[in-house]
């Protein structure tokens, strides 16, 4: 008897992991085919861009300017998803939808090598539904491949501290440094291994030809890129990688601003449910769980000085639901609780962030998009909206300008003004349209619940609302227009 109920309970646990996966799909599959605009949809017109580029001429592209962001293996498997089910947004996001599911995948084998199959499921489904897994896991961008490369990592380091099977080692490198090749930032997970096995051994003891070893493996697949970049474009590389490196100096922000991302990113019962584990494991720790922690602190780091992106919050989402995992495992009702917290949080941050930004899209129809479309932005706008504008219009004249009331165009030209609001005196007297933002709630009944972001690029929100239905309704209900970007008659 004893056997059959084991036996059932495996089979529960693998289809309550298939509904969390399926669920996952479900729900970040909702409006995926919405144009660009909104929660980092410069890095999804961006990547778009560089994928449609490697179509053209991948070669040409590898010698370009591939050196002023993340590394370019990302684009090269978007370009392929592009030929081979079409170049649209839809495609884009399905791929980073499929590789985020991965990484639940991937983080229930990592939690279940500690505590347990159930919580592996718990951590898989505690991160499906965090706001920062949810969004970053449907932009198009390298973060969650990424990811992806981190899990498998975790899950190889861990299963060599448990084993001490080497190849488990080289196999943990061999991902570091192909990881590389989609962001730089995996490496994160090379300096998390150094740190808690520095920590374990008092001291720099640890460090013999094994794991010497491992090291040339990474440098092995990491050395081609700045080989490629000094080789084929020197002026690129050192000019590109000096940039980057200046724009992370330029975004260290205030630690309040931190722990309120990762409180909203989390959403709140997440972030006390990791409070909470991070308390249990410091009481009696076990080595594969100082590794964990690890990995979160090196990540909460990380963030805290890189926060001028709130993706590079993606990282800390999986060793914290690890964590958390060890302390809601055996509560079923608080974990259910937990998670559809989480999941309404996401709901709600998806309505103002994501799916309702569809104006920018009428851009062509209004502009048209020939070489001699004139495009005038404001400088407010250009550093979230630049490529997003340069996406729906590749052949027009895009400008920056401080001020936008008062500019006179060139005789005969036909010139858009794009800003957002700003004070009257600036503006001027200016016909405004509600360009962009179409923001929902989640209706209950005779009411919606909707909030506001305290900037389209984070997570953390500046207030809540309600407002009444006219009519019985439940799920994403589409609210009035609230505009994010404004169309200006020339002066």
């Amino acid at each position: 008897m004893s056997r059959r109920r084991k036996k059932g309970g495996k089979i529960s646990e693998s289809y309550v992991l298939l509904a969390v996966l399926a669920a996952t799909l479900l729900f970040r599959a909702y409006k995926a085919d919405a144009p660009i605009g909104g929660y980092h949809g410069w890095n999804e017109a961006w990547y778009t861009l560089k994928a449609l580029d490697v179509l053209n001429d991948p070669v040409r592209h590898l010698r370009g300017n591939i050196f002023m962001g993340p590394t370019p293996a990302y684009e090269y498997i978007l370009a392929l998803a592009f030929l081979a089910f079409g170049k649209t947004v839809f495609v884009g996001r399905m791929l980073d939808i499929v590789l985020g599911i991965l990484s639940l995948a991937l983080l229930h084998i990592l939690a279940s090598e500690l505590y347990g199959k159930r919580a592996g499921v718990v951590a898989a489904a505690l991160a499906a539904f965090a706001p920062a897994h949810v969004l970053v896991g449907r932009n198009i961008q390298t973060d969650m491949a990424a990811a992806c490369f981190m899990l498998v990592f975790a899950v190889a380091y861990v299963r060599w501290l448990k084993t001490k099977d080497v190849r488990l080692l080289y196999a943990a490198c061999l991902a570091a440094g192909v990881g590389f090749w989609f962001k730089q930032t995996t490496l994160i997970m090379v300096a998390v291994a150094a740190l808690y096995e520095t920590i374990k051994s008092k001291g720099v003891g640890w460090f013999g030809r094994r794991q010497l070893t491992g090291y040339a493996i990474i440098c092995g697949l990491v050395a081609p890129y700045p080989l490629l970049g000094i080789l084929t474009n020197p002026e690129y590389f050192v000019g590109g990688t000096g940039e980057m490196l200046q724009n992370y100096r330029r975004s260290v922000s205030d630690p309040v601003i931190t722990m309120s991302e990762v409180f909203w990113g989390l959403s709140p019962l997440f972030a006390m449910s990791l409070a909470a584990g991070t308390y249990a494991v410091f009481k009696k720790p076990a080595k594969e769980e100082m590794f964990i922690l690890s990995w979160g602190c090196l990540s909460l780091l990380f963030f805290a000085v890189f926060n001028y992106h709130s993706y590079y919050m993606l990282p800390l989402v999986f060793p914290a639901a690890v964590v958390s995992s060890k302390v809601l495992w055996k509560r079923n009702v608080l974990t259910a609780i937990v998670v559809l917290t989480a999941a309404f949080n996401s709901m709600l941050v998806l309505g103002v962030q994501k799916i309702g930004y569809d104006g920018l899209s009428e851009l062509p129809a209004k502009a048209g998009d020939t070489k001699d479309t004139q495009i005038v932005i404001s400088e407010r706008v250009s550093g979230s909206y630049g490529e997003v504008i340069r996406y729906y219009l590749p052949n027009a004249q895009v400008k920056v300008e401080k001020k936008l009331a008062g500019l006179t165009p060139p005789k005969g030209a036909r010139v858009l003004l794009l800003a957002t609001e700003a004070p009257a005196e600036d503006r001027g007297e200016m016909t405004e349209y509600a360009l962009m933002m179409h923001p929902y709630g989640i209706s209950f009944g005779t009411f919606t619940v909707y909030m506001r972001p305290t900037n389209i690029h984070f997570f953390t929100p500046d207030s809540f609302y309600t407002a009444t239905n006219p009519r019985l309704s439940a799920g994403p209900q589409r609210l009035s227009d609230v505009a994010e970007f404004y169309l200006l008659p020339p002066a």
